[in-house]
């Protein structure tokens, strides 16, 4: 029981830390970071629903996944 919990309280930290995070980025940069790590779409696929090259899809999911990693520490056990 207490590992559930522990799970969902988990989960429900990333999921609202990621909706605050999504105002300090640009729409098509959150976009490109959400297509790779969230739908599970190739580099290439993403940048190319975006219109973007393939290394700007890259620096776009970078961005945010430093910004997240940064704000995540300490948040979870």
């Amino acid at each position: 029981m207490s590992r559930r919990w522990e799970e969902e309280h988990n989960l429900h930290v990333i999921r609202r830390l990621l909706e605050l995070l999504e105002a300090d980025f640009e729409p098509r940069t959150w976009k490109a970071s959400g297509k790779v790590t969230m739908e599970g779409k190739s580099t290439g696929e993403a940048a190319q629903e975006l219109g973007m090259s393939p290394v700007a899809e890259r620096i776009a999911k970078s961005r945010v996944l430093v910004r997240f990693r940064q704000e995540i520490d300490g948040l979870l056990d």
